[in-house]
């Protein structure tokens, strides 16, 4: 079955860390999140193709970053606006999906344009989201 990336259960869910992997540089640059989910689960999402990446990230506090909302959004004036710029110059255009993250502990803010998502729980083989 796939899994939509609204349907994760987000909220409550702890954000442990933000890793950007540019090993493939501008051929597939990776966002990975490492989640641990209300059920106690661990997971790790792999953003693939990303084509830009904006943190609002507030760092300095000694608690876990929960996350308050994620959602995946066509309507974000960031992502728009992205996409106004390189119409012309990214060939995946249509498949480009704007990815939104709040943390409630620290307020933080991710904002992700990739074209895919996958997820890959400790035990588990990779499934594509999208």
């Amino acid at each position: 079955m796939i899994m939509r990336f609204d349907n994760f259960d987000w909220h409550d869910s702890i954000l442990n860390s933000v890793i950007i992997n540019r090993q493939n540089l501008g051929l597939n640059d990776i966002v990975e999140l490492d989640i641990t989910w209300p059920s106690g689960e661990r997971g790790i999402l792999l953003f693939e193709n990303v084509r830009k990446c904006i943190m609002d990230l507030n760092s300095g506090t000694d608690t876990k970053d929960w996350i308050y909302n994620a959602y995946e959004t066509e309507d974000d004036e960031d992502f728009v606006s992205y996409k106004k710029q390189v119409e012309n110059i990214c060939n995946d255009i249509d498949k480009l999906k704007c990815f939104v993250i709040e943390t409630s502990t620290t307020g933080s803010l991710v904002k992700i344009f990739a074209t895919q998502v996958i997820e890959r729980l400790s035990d588990s083989p990779e499934k594509s989201l999208l």
